[in-house]
């Protein structure tokens, strides 16, 4: 169970003993504390995540080879490629020549909830199959440029058993994340930042997701 399941179980442990005690000491309604409950139970299960966008597809160019991508970029586009930092090479799945990706792009719902990396994963898990990296982000970057603001930064969530542990940190995990600067190319610059597990995503935190097309 990852840092911030912990927390929350933690929290509702604590509220779930203190709501106990009040009760006892008759300092709170047993059948007020039920109802609200009650009502949180047969709640319907809300999503976190909503939309954003719909790229459409991506296709990976005829001359691409598997495990090349960052010399692949550097060699045709280096006018575009930005800063890079550690933790950005996870054991993604493998792009092909040819292959055809639709790409979506979610944010949260609440324009101030905060979420985890964790809840990306989960729910990234349930509608997708593919997570292929930093080569993903490079075709969407030349593709579909269009669609990519400043204001936004994109994580790249992969499969959890994929994530990349940086030791220097204490065991935390990195995804890529990017950020996009059009200061010095109308086009962008593509700006690699890191993001942990335990950090909590807002409003201007999108991601990615994406499935192949047959």
């Amino acid at each position: 169970m990852d840092n911030d399941k912990i927390l929350k179980f933690d929290r509702l442990f604590k509220l779930e003993t203190m709501s106990n005690k009040l009760v006892i000491e008759g300092k709170r309604d047993p059948e007020e504390i039920s109802n609200f409950l009650q009502k949180v139970i047969e709640r319907p299960v809300c999503e976190k995540f909503c939309l954003v966008d719909d790229l459409g597809t991506i296709v990976v160019p005829d001359d691409y080879k598997p495990g090349q991508s960052i010399e692949y970029f550097y060699k045709k586009h280096p006018e575009l490629m930005g800063k890079m930092g550690r933790g950005f090479f996870t054991n993604c799945q493998p792009l092909f020549a040819k292959d055809k990706v639709s790409v979506k792009i979610y944010a949260n719902v609440h324009e101030y909830e905060y979420t985890s990396l964790s809840d990306r994963i989960e729910f990234l898990a349930r509608k997708y199959s593919l997570y292929p990296g930093v080569p993903g982000m490079y075709f969407i970057f030349l593709q579909k440029n269009e669609f990519l603001k400043e204001e936004f930064r994109y994580t790249l969530v992969d499969e959890e058993k994929y994530l990349k542990e940086d030791h220097i940190t204490l065991g935390e995990y990195y995804v890529p994340t990017v950020c996009l600067s059009r200061k010095t190319n109308p086009k962008g610059v593509l700006m690699f930042e890191p993001a942990v597990t335990q950090r909590f995503f807002g409003s201007h935190d999108l991601f990615f997701g994406f499935n192949k097309v047959k």
